[in-house]
């Protein structure tokens, strides 16, 4: 049914012509959500061997992009993605960021890597990187990791979850104008939305 709903969003927000010409900056929107609690007869989420080489590998990459984020100024809202986050909390799911920015079009070795997180008492402690550049084509490159929603006593919730088990989606997307796209774990999900940016003097964010 999610899917189903984004489907729906993207033919709704897709431009009414394409244009040949490569733009030159892109407005950019990016929605993480926190799943509601599955069902009881819902198929568990995965299960990672938190010892594991692979999970600590996943835990350096992610310090490796912090330590490249750029500087990049970004709001706190989302405009063309507001159906689609009050569609997310009517179901229940929980949302953790909300983020757009500008950026001008460019390729990969000189593309902002943005950084997109969270952390609070009553979300998911949410750390992210989205990365959007142009070949020939526009791609996205997002990394997320995640420390899922524990309830806890009042006196311990202002207390940093150290050492709690992290979630990760890392995907390389080539993505369009137009298209919301829908980055997929069984915890948490990321919507994220390009689009070739007005004018200065029409831009409203």
């Amino acid at each position: 049914m999610l899917r189903i709903c984004i489907a729906a969003l993207a033919l709704a927000l897709m431009p009414a012509a394409a244009s040949g010409e490569a733009e030159e900056e892109y407005e950019i929107e990016v929605l993480v959500f926190e799943r509601a609690a599955p069902p009881e007869n819902a198929a568990p989420p995965e299960r990672w061997d938190f010892s594991s080489e692979r999970y600590r590998a996943r835990l350096r990459r992610m310090q490796r992009l912090g330590d490249r984020a750029s500087d990049f100024e970004t709001i706190n809202q989302v405009y063309r993605l507001k159906a689609a986050r009050a569609a997310l909390r009517a179901s229940g799911h929980r949302i953790i960021e909300s983020v757009s920015w500008r950026q001008k079009e460019s390729l990969l070795q000189n593309a902002p890597l943005i950084a997109v997180g969270k952390a609070g008492p009553a979300r998911a402690l949410l750390e992210g990187f989205v990365r959007i550049y142009t070949t020939t084509l526009i791609y996205a490159d997002i990394d997320m990791q995640i420390s899922p929603h524990i309830p806890a006593a009042p006196e311990m919730r202002a207390a940093p979850r150290r050492g709690a088990p992290q979630y990760f989606i890392s995907e390389k997307r080539r993505v369009k104008f137009g298209q919301i796209h829908y980055f997929d774990h069984p915890l948490f999900g990321v919507l994220l939305g390009v689009w070739p940016a007005p004018p200065e003097d029409e831009f409203a964010l």
